[in-house]
């Protein structure tokens, strides 16, 4: 293999360029071999050789690379910004640099005019030119190993007719009769999945006939098992009703000749008398006689009194009050009368009052006496009632 310059305007460094290797002829050909077809001429795409090329031309490559630089460093120098106007700037006396432009402004509107001379001073500064950057070069990553080549001869290739086609003819028939498997395959099972359908088709209306079955079974039990529990149930509530019905006769026949013998003694115990009776004695006969014995005592002791004053009257001064006595005779007299007539007039008041309670009493009596027979009734009809279910429960327990 040649030595060749090392590349620098490539991506990768090379210790050498590859150089391709001349054909080797065999014994008894002097000229080249023309170019051969690989595969038959009844196929499409075929595949052709041609000779190797020269050996590459380093020198030539290197001045390639040298004249793209120079042209990418003018073309870089040509767009490079110029002047606007061709003046010269304001800060000093050369043209724009690297598109640093002055313009002029008009400060009259800022300035002020000072009547004093004031001492000026002209300077200028400008800022330092820096240098065009240069591009910056590729990318070379560090080199992994060495250059190797290699050259395969015609006569390595290998015979199409003899080594490939056979393959080939197998390869087809055999991706050929897998794909008829498989069509026939995919066949079947559409048929198999159209059976299945089918069947299942089937199968769900049977589910659904023996499903309906089964429920008008099950609501046949059903209404079986009520109709019999409502049979049951009446069965057993016309033996209760004809139970009671026997127990309350019964405890009619058996209560009827006590209740007189029962009334009999409360009544001798006292247990039932007037209530109006009782009422007048307690609440209005009562407050009366104790009012009257309390004024028959007041008028008891009055008279006592007026005895004892008009006895000491006359006893001391008969002889020389004798008028004086008559007078006091009349006015006692008087004292005397008075209370009968009091006494005659409350009697008459209170006569009244008396037939006027009572008749509010017998009123009121004849109301509480219907009162305490509807209530008593109802206790009767509720102690009949307590003992024939007693009689029921012992009957049934029993």
């Amino acid at each position: 293999m040649r030595s060749c310059g090392r590349n620098i305007g490539g991506v990768y460094t090379f210790a050498s360029l590859p150089i391709a290797r001349t054909v080797r002829l065999p014994l008894g050909h002097d000229d080249p071999r023309p170019p051969v077809a690989l595969l038959n001429s009844r196929q499409e795409s075929c595949l052709e050789t041609t000779a190797p090329p020269g050996p590459p031309d380093c020198d030539g490559t290197l001045g390639k690379w040298r004249s793209r630089r120079v042209v990418n460093t003018q073309r870089s120098a040509s767009r490079e910004p110029k002047s606007i106007d061709g003046s010269e700037s304001c800060a000093g006396g050369s043209n724009l640099v690297y598109g640093r432009s002055g313009q002029p402004v008009n400060l009259k509107q800022h300035l002020e005019e000072i009547a004093e001379p004031v001492q000026l001073d002209n300077f200028w500064s400008q800022t330092d030119e820096f240098m065009v950057r240069p591009p910056t070069p590729p990318f070379v990553p560090a080199k992994t190993g060495l250059d190797v080549a290699t050259q395969v001869e015609l006569c390595e290739l290998f015979d199409f007719e003899i080594e490939v086609k056979p393959v080939l003819e197998v390869l087809t028939g055999k991706t050929m009769e897998q794909a008829l498997v498989e069509v026939a395959e995919e066949e079947e099972l559409q048929e198999l999945r159209k059976q299945q359908f089918v069947q299942l088709e089937i199968h769900n209306a049977h589910l659904a006939e023996i499903e309906r079955l089964e429920e008008r079974n099950r609501r046949y039990r059903e209404e079986q098992t009520r109709r019999k529990a409502q049979a049951t149930l009446a069965a057993s509530m016309r033996r209760l009703a004809a139970d009671k019905v026997a127990a309350r006769n019964f405890t009619k026949a058996y209560l009827e000749p006590l209740l007189p013998n029962v009334f009999e003694q409360l009544t001798e115990r006292g247990y039932f008398y007037d209530s109006v009776e009782s009422e007048i004695e307690q609440n209005f006969l009562k407050p009366i006689l104790d009012s009257l014995f309390e004024r028959n005592r007041l008028e008891r002791s009055a008279r006592l009194l007026v005895d004892g004053v008009i006895h000491e009257a006359v006893s001391q001064r008969h002889t020389e009050y004798r008028e004086l006595g008559r007078h006091l005779m009349t006015e006692a007299l008087v004292n005397l009368c008075f209370p009968k007539l009091a006494y005659s007039v409350v009697s008459w008041i209170i006569e009244e009052m008396v037939t006027l309670a009572v008749n509010n009493l017998q009123l009121a009596a004849n109301a509480r006496r219907e009162i305490l027979q509807s209530t008593a009734l109802e206790i009767y009809n509720e102690v009949i009632d307590e003992a024939i279910e007693d009689l029921v429960s012992s009957s049934s327990l029993s």
